[in-house]
């Protein structure tokens, strides 16, 4: 097994750094001084601007939990089952909160939530003293950070720069297949869809990178606003393409042929990042020469072209703007900065869900160490609420919180190595670091392979007596911590399964559900802009869905996901545009779809070609658009539509 430069020089870091906290710390005579060196493990990261992020959320995060402990210790000093039951519901509540964020961000409430855990109930019984030892806490933290931020500074800092612009040209690459594939009416291949979808989950996460990219001294802010604004136009272009893919695809051949001179030109002007929709509108055939059905799908499509390539040329030339070939114009360069990141959906019901689950480890971890006073007792608790709060959110949390159950006896096994056979080998401190180089090197450089192996790290250190003068844990208490932990970890797997349904099919049952909350949501009243913003949130969940589909074999429902969402979005512009009436024919058909999109009727066929009548005749041009993408979505095998009596 070979390791890279960059994955040695990882590892390296991660050593050097610790060593640096636990002196610092040690000389400062504080209590715990192996908590700096954790500090440094779960911090630790190949990049620069992620490490930084994360340091700033940790320390908000301890002193956050700092505050809410005194604060506690202050009201409940002589009530220590109510102060069990506050640190409890607090540190529920702020570990489902990390479920709602899906940046970098979450980290501020998870580690509030172990830091609350830590302090409060680990130190129970001396409320008195809980100012001191909060402090230390803090103190041993703050080395921690300040030590990683220093070596990393120190030593080969790393930038996401290259991996910005690398992710970019990627995502306009597959974009550019995605356009010239629609152009050609080309029907989605297996292959196709799951790399679009894959594309898709890119483009929506992101926002997570932009992030940490806030803390990265190698990117601007024009640059990063660039990639947020390619970012806000990819979202809105990517159901352009569906919708015009859909439209040429289901077009008869001579009307395909008829638009051949049409398509040529937009083909070429999407190529070279021009925006001159006229040029390519005078190739169009002479309405007079086309049926009244196939003048409506001729200019619903030309509608949907003249959308899609100002969209396109703006981001070819932020592209080219971050590479510094081109400069932006004053109002461009405006929209530009004031772009937003894409805001991943808030997914309530999963947070509650995840509520449920970590209340009920708690309370069953609290109840089993009440009625037999183990002194393993607070451990069992944070370990179980560990496995629960930070692997138990999955779409397998059996698989994952098992997995970290065999993740943290590995790491009791590494510790035990350490405590009883490297550490009373080092009888200096020369001794020491090269006992802690042995221990730390290795496992750096297995991070990198896999992340879990930061679990390890941390909990085999946590689970040695590091003071200055070494003395190793008597064997049966520590052999106590690792039942503890195994025993936190095995109630953290039953109460997940209690508390909510396992398996990839409940989670695409879960998407649907929101999909069809949000559509419901938009009524006649909705703007455009929020209209683009279920757009938005909607490929974010097609991205979650269309993998899952893969996964349990329903390849032909991932590759109508985009349709699907193509419908929704006429629908809902649709439903804007008809106003409150809810007696007209046309809002009886938006229900009608609504409900029965996926499996349109031979009825909703009729009621959507009454409603194309009357649109017809009453020249009502954006209602007669969606009524025609839509009749083309549902229904392309459907003979061509005419109107029963001309206008």
């Amino acid at each position: 097994m070979s390791f890279n430069r960059s994955q040695i020089i990882y590892a390296v870091k991660l050593f050097l750094s610790a060593m640096l906290a636990f002196s610092v710390a040690e000389s400062l005579g504080q209590l715990n001084p192996y908590w700096a060196m954790v500090t440094c493990c779960v911090l630790s990261n190949p990049v620069s601007g992620a490490l930084r992020a994360r340091s700033v959320y940790r320390f908000c995060g301890t002193l956050f939990a700092g505050v809410v402990t005194l604060t506690l210790a202050a009201v409940f000093i002589n009530i220590p089952m109510l102060l069990v039951a506050a640190s409890g519901l607090i540190a529920a509540i702020m570990l489902s909160l990390s479920f709602l964020d899906r940046t970098p961000r979450s980290y501020f409430f998870q580690l509030s939530a172990v830091t609350l855990m830590l302090v409060a109930i680990a130190y129970l019984n001396q409320p008195g003293n809980m100012f001191n030892i909060v402090v230390n806490r803090l103190t041993e933290i703050c080395i921690g950070i300040i030590s990683v931020g220093f070596i990393d500074s120190l030593l080969f800092p790393s930038s996401q720069a290259a991996s910005l612009r690398q992710r970019l040209k990627g995502w306009l690459t597959d974009i550019e297949r995605w356009q010239e594939d629609s152009i050609n009416g080309e029907l989605i291949a297996a292959k196709a869809d799951k790399d679009r979808m894959a594309t898709l989950n890119d483009i929506a996460s992101m926002s997570q990178l932009v992030t940490t990219l806030k803390y990265d001294r190698d990117v601007d802010k024009p640059t990063r606003q660039a990639a947020v604004a390619i970012q806000q136009r990819l979202l809105k272009l990517v159901p352009l393409l569906a919708t015009i893919s859909s439209s040429i695809g289901n077009m008869t051949p001579e009307l395909k042929a008829t638009l051949s001179p049409y398509l040529d030109e937009v083909r070429r002007q999407a190529g070279e990042g021009q925006n001159t929709p006229a040029n390519a509108t005078v190739m169009l055939p002479d309405s007079a020469r086309l049926s009244h059905w196939d003048s409506l799908v001729v200019n619903d499509l030309v509608e949907h072209i003249n959308d899609w390539l100002p969209l396109w040329a703006e981001i070819q030339h932020f592209d080219r703007f971050i590479d510094g070939e081109a400069q932006l114009q004053p109002e461009l360069r405006d929209q530009m900065m004031a772009a937003k990141p894409f805001k991943p959906p808030l997914e309530w019901d999963l947070a509650f869900q995840m509520f449920t689950g970590i209340a009920a480890t708690y309370i069953s971890l609290c109840a089993l160490w009440y009625i037999t006073g183990w002194q393993q007792g607070a451990n069992m608790v944070l370990l179980g609420i560990i496995g629960i709060g930070f692997f138990g959110n999955t779409d397998d949390p059996g698989k994952t919180i098992g997995n970290f159950g065999r993740f943290a006896f590995i790491s009791m096994i590494i510790g035990a190595v350490l405590s009883y056979a490297l550490l009373p080998l080092a009888s200096d401190y020369l001794g020491f670091l090269v006992v802690m180089a042995l221990f730390f090197l290795p496992l750096g450089l297995w991070v990198t392979r896999n992340p879990l192996a930061t679990l390890v790290l941390a909990l085999a250190l946590s689970g040695v007596n590091f003071q200055g003068h070494y003395v190793p844990y008597d064997v049966g208490f520590y052999l106590e911590s690792v039942v503890g932990t195994l025993v936190g970890v095995y109630v953290a797997f039953l109460c997940s399964a209690l508390s909510r349904n396992w398996g990839t099919q409940q989670v695409v049952k879960r998407l649907e559900r929101h999909e069809a909350r949000d559509l419901s949501r938009l009524g006649h009243l909705s703007s455009e802009a929020r209209i683009d913003g279920f757009q938005a949130t909607a490929l974010d969940r097609i991205a979650a869905q269309g993998s899952r589909l893969t996964a349990l074999g329903k390849q032909h429902e991932s590759q109508q996901l985009l349709h699907r969402l193509s419908t929704l979005t006429g629908l809902a512009r649709l439903r804007k545009l008809a106003g409150g009436n809810r007696d007209s024919a046309l809002m009886r058909l938006i229900d009608s779809l609504s409900q029965s999109h996926q499996s349109p009727s031979d009825e909703a066929l009729q009621q959507l070609d009454l409603c194309l009548e009357q649109a017809w005749h009453r020249e009502e041009f954006g209602i007669l658009r969606l009524l025609t993408q839509l009749r083309l979505g549902l229904f392309p095998a459907a003979p061509a539509w005419s109107p029963v009596h001309d206008r």
